[in-house]
């Protein structure tokens, strides 16, 4: 069996549709129902990208399962460089980018978001070259109605709290793996994140 770095971190970010308990659904039928939906998710082209071979590398995985595309896709990198940049992703399919390290002491983090229908999804990543000082870090956040893309994003997001504009939730992960979740009136986005 292959020996993993433990610097190595894959996110799998889903965006889901906001499923309501108000039409009688419980939390169990409810998860029934995400473990059904995401065996019929297929796989968009940038699926088969690998990552390079570097000590530290972010794999972000989004899964569509609204009705509306995910479009507009923006990011922004502090520090590594995108392997692969954020694709438009269509109603049930999954795509993927990937960031990773540049220099030889260094790790990646940075904000990309998507236009989904009148709302920005924002995902925020922090994969650091050494946990002596640093953490890993997943933040997930969802605009306000037709508000446009912000630069300092990741800062808010990394230490900041939520304001007008962006509402998010972040996570750290090292010895475990919390699922983060952030919602509103139309729109969920669910974390669940692999460290490896």
């Amino acid at each position: 069996m292959a020996k993993l770095s433990l610097d190595f971190l894959v996110l799998l970010v889903v965006l889901e549709g906001l499923i309501s308990n108000s039409v009688g659904l419980d939390p169990a039928t409810i998860s029934a129902i995400v473990t059904v939906a995401g065996t019929v998710i297929s796989s968009g082209s940038s699926m088969s990208s690998s990552p390079n071979d570097y000590k530290v590398v972010c794999a972000i995985e989004v899964e569509n399962w609204t009705r509306f595309t995910l479009e507009d896709p923006h990011s922004t990198v502090g520090m590594g460089r995108l392997q692969s940049s954020p694709v438009v992703i269509r109603p049930g399919s999954r795509e993927k980018f990937i960031a990773h390290k540049s220099s030889w002491f260094s790790g990646t983090y940075g904000v990309a978001s998507w236009l989904i229908n009148d709302r920005r999804a924002v995902v925020m990543w922090n994969c650091p070259c050494s946990f002596w000082w640093s953490k890993n870090v997943l933040g997930i956040g969802l605009t306000e109605s037709f508000y446009g893309v912000h630069q300092n994003w990741f800062g808010q997001m990394y230490s900041g709290r939520n304001s007008q504009g962006l509402n998010f939730v972040r996570g750290e992960y090292r010895y475990e793996t919390p699922t983060i979740k952030i919602a509103d009136e139309r729109f969920e986005i669910t974390d669940y994140t692999v460290c490896v």
